[in-house]
């Protein structure tokens, strides 16, 4: 591997991206080109519009969208030049597409540009942006793996996340992501809103992209747990998950409440009527609910880890409500009076594919846990 040259815009004069990236992309001995970027706008596309339309049959570009930066203009642009972008959502708020990477594969080995500048003006041009250019040359040590390991990450990432990853070949998709407030107009301040929140009444729903993760090895017990706050492990394990559960409704008119009870589910020696809120949330800060006719309800909130076949959907901070009245019908008949609200994570729990699959609840530490859907 030769390393080409550091890239200081900003710290050293004549160090500008945009005159190393369009060297490296309009090179003649080019087979293929791999572009990769968080944020795109209209006059960062601009400086390589003619580099970009020259090479189109060989540019594949990906761009993240949904940031409140990638503009409509900014991919009208790359249409324009002859390519059809690959934009991705991560649908979620708490991760973002952000890949920075110049790539150009020629019979004799790969450039690589790879740092911090994005497809914009001040990005390529103006901020203060630090990235490597190197070359690995063809026959070097690792070159086949390295090479396979970039272009299947490429592959993997169209293939694999169809409801994140969009290739966008018309004006006409293009106006649809617009309207669906996924991109920025950039004659209009704030037009877009950030990050999987739509604009229209009846929006696409756009999953969370998934991160996939080892699952936690903790242990695991199979009765009643008096409460310890070091206590880390499995404590709780459903039954089959219902429709009712994992708030499905059963028919076009039913509405689903958003809430699951906690039932004794696989812990059949615990009392499903204090074993929730006395023990397992006990350390939780619970309030009385202000309405005065819910007044025998309590509230507490707390983060949960929300895992589904092993995928992470990340943290998200759910509402508890537990029922202290011990004259109901319900604690008479030893029902559950303890629930969980999805909120934002309901997305994610309310899927057909995830019914008769076990829950699991795990104490990760203090005020925090997770459930994982397997």
């Amino acid at each position: 591997m030769t390393l080409k040259n550091i890239l200081l815009q900003g710290l050293v004069l004549g160090d500008e991206h945009i005159h190393s990236v369009k060297n490296v992309l309009s090179d003649e001995k080019n087979n293929k080109i791999i572009i990769s970027v968080a944020f795109a706008r209209k006059n960062g596309v601009h400086l390589l519009k003619e580099t970009f339309s020259k090479f189109k049959d060989k540019i594949e570009l990906f761009v993240g969208i949904a940031n409140g930066v990638t503009s409509k203009q900014a991919v009208e642009e790359i249409i324009r030049c002859g390519i059809s972008p690959y934009l991705i959502n991560m649908g979620t708020v708490s991760r973002i597409f952000h890949p920075k990477i110049y790539l150009t594969f020629q019979n004799e080995g790969i450039h690589i540009i790879s740092g911090s500048a994005n497809l914009t003006y001040s990005g390529l041009s103006e901020n203060i942006e630090i990235s490597t250019h190197v070359f690995l040359e063809k026959g070097t040590s690792n070159y086949d793996i390295l090479t396979d390991k970039i272009e299947s990450s490429f592959e993997l990432l169209k293939n694999n996340h169809p409801n994140n990853v969009k290739k966008i070949n018309s004006k006409e998709e293009l106006n649809i992501l617009h309207k669906d407030g996924f991109l920025e107009d950039e004659d209009i301040k704030d037009s877009a809103l950030i990050l999987s929140k739509t604009k229209t009444k009846n929006p696409k729903f756009i999953p969370a992209f998934p991160k996939v993760i080892k699952t936690k090895q903790l242990t695991s017990i199979a009765s009643y747990i008096s409460h310890n706050e070091n206590y880390v492990g499995v404590v709780w394990k459903s039954k089959p998950l219902t429709r009712r559960d994992l708030n499905i409704p059963t028919a076009i008119k039913t509405n689903p409440t958003g809430s699951m009870f906690f039932k004794k589910g696989l812990f059949s020696n615990i009392d499903q009527r204090h074993y929730f809120r006395n023990e397992l949330f006990s350390d939780l800060t619970w309030v009385i609910d202000t309405n005065p006719n819910k007044k025998h309800l309590e509230r507490a909130e707390t983060i949960f880890e929300i895992i589904v076949n092993g995928i992470s959907y990340g943290d998200f901070k759910l509402k508890l409500t537990h029922d202290s009245r011990t004259d109901s019908k319900t604690y008479k008949q030893n029902n559950s009076v303890t629930q969980i609200h999805w909120g934002e994570a309901k997305n994610y729990i309310s899927r057909e594919e995830l019914l008769g699959k076990t829950m699991i609840l795990y104490h990760i530490d203090a005020n925090k846990y997770q459930i994982s859907v397997e």
